[in-house]
């Protein structure tokens, strides 16, 4: 596995800190989820890490 591959696009690497941050938390949420329907189901191990980060 490919840990500095990046599977998530910016826009949703940008959500994600938002979230963090606690920004506008709701809002994000679905938006958030839409995008990771997008997600391969190959690059689950991979994108679990990049949430995590």
């Amino acid at each position: 596995m490919n840990r500095n591959r990046e599977v998530l696009s910016p826009k949703t690497r940008a959500l994600l800190k938002s979230l963090h941050q606690g920004i506008e938390l709701e809002a994000q949420i679905g938006i958030l989820l839409h995008q990771f329907k997008a997600i391969p189901p190959a690059s689950i191990a991979t994108v679990s890490l990049q949430i995590r980060h």
